[in-house]
Order: structure tokens, then sequence, then C-alpha cells
């Protein structure tokens, strides 16, 4: 299961479900993708109604008790604030109060909790939506993965115009994969297949 907002070829050709449809097809599976609003596809996955959920991190494990972590991330997500180049680049500096990111990044969002102080979060639907609102002065600095801000600059470099990462970095999140826990058993084999794979060394029987 993935959400709404990950839809497209580049998902579906990413590194982190290559992986697992390389490592899932040698246990005789085949990886079926299918796609729901953020909420829903965990609720999903928790109730058992599909296999499993993608690129989480590891916040949901509080609400979402039925499912299993497989221990290798699927992904490194490298998440950034952006905001207008015409001010001091680092935003503790800056003094953050509207800070713009889609709803597709919330839990992801709560990673700076300890970070940011006093700040007021602005949901949008997209990316460039948040953007658009930092471009017109309406929130100080929005989150985004620096992938997804390099991907926008080339499709729409009018968004990404006057716009600079803030500084110092934030801190890398790594997101998993997620099965039912009435697949406890495959993730075990998951676990394993995937060790062996990162020292080379075949699988084995």
């Amino acid at each position: 299961m993935l959400p709404s907002h990950a839809k497209g070829n580049a998902i579906e050709q990413s590194p982190c479900v290559l992986r697992l449809k390389s490592a899932l097809a040698s246990l005789g599976y085949e990886l079926k993708l299918r796609y729901a609003p953020g909420r829903r596809a965990l609720l999903l996955a928790s109730t058992g109604q599909v296999d499993g959920d993608l690129a989480r991190s590891n916040q949901i494990e509080d609400e979402y008790t039925n499912l299993r972590r497989v221990a290798m991330p699927c992904a490194n997500l490298k998440p950034a604030l952006y905001g207008l180049a015409q001010e001091s680049m680092s935003w503790q500096q800056r003094r953050l109060k509207k800070i713009a990111y889609f709803r597709g990044a919330t839990r992801l969002m709560s990673s700076l909790v300890d970070t940011l102080k006093g700040y007021e979060l602005v949901y949008t639907g997209s990316s460039e939506q948040s953007l658009k609102l930092l471009q017109a002065h309406r929130v100080d600095a929005v989150f985004i993965s620096k992938p997804m801000f390099v991907q926008l600059g080339r499709v729409q470099p009018d968004l990404v115009s006057g716009v600079a990462q803030l500084t110092p970095e934030l801190e890398e999140v790594k997101l998993y994969t997620y099965l039912h826990k009435s697949h406890e058993g495959l993730i075990v084999q998951l676990d394993k297949l995937m060790a062996l794979e990162l020292t080379g060394l075949p699988a084995g029987p």
C-alpha cells in the first residue's frame, strides 16, 4: 500500500520498491501496489485488508500496533526547510512562525517538534502549493525533501526561483516497509534475505 500522493512511475521504479519486489519474488511472492490517501492506506494495512504499507517512518508504530517493521530501511528521506534567499539563511535566526508542508508529510514533520518552537503548520495539498505560499510571503518556510525540491526545479523553475535551503540541515529520516502482523513469518524471511544481500553472500535454500 502507498499513499495517493506517491502514485506514479517514479515510485514504482524507486530502489525501495524494486528491492522489495526482487526480495519477494525470490521467496515466491509477487508485489502488487495499491494507492490510497495516507491515513486510509495505514488503516487498510493495519486491519489486514492489504498486506502492508511502504515508506513509513517508525513514528507510526505507537498508533498502528498491528503493523510489523521490516528491519532494513527502504529509503532515507532527506527533508529540508526552504525559504526565500533574501534574508538570513539560518532558520534558527529567522524565528519561523509559519511552515508549509503537504499533508503526506504530517508524521515526518513531527520529527521537528523539539527543534522548532512556536511554529504554525500550514497544510497544503501538494509541494507545489507550499512553494506558491512561500513565494507569496504567506509562510516563512517550506518543509520538503531535497529530491522533490530538485525535481520541481527542473519542471517548474519559477516555483523555486529565489528559494534556497535553510541551514543547519535537518536529520535524515529512515523510511521502512511495514507488513501486517499475520505476515510475521514472511518478515523473518525478508530480514534474513536482505541482511545476506548486504553482505554479498548468497541467500541459500
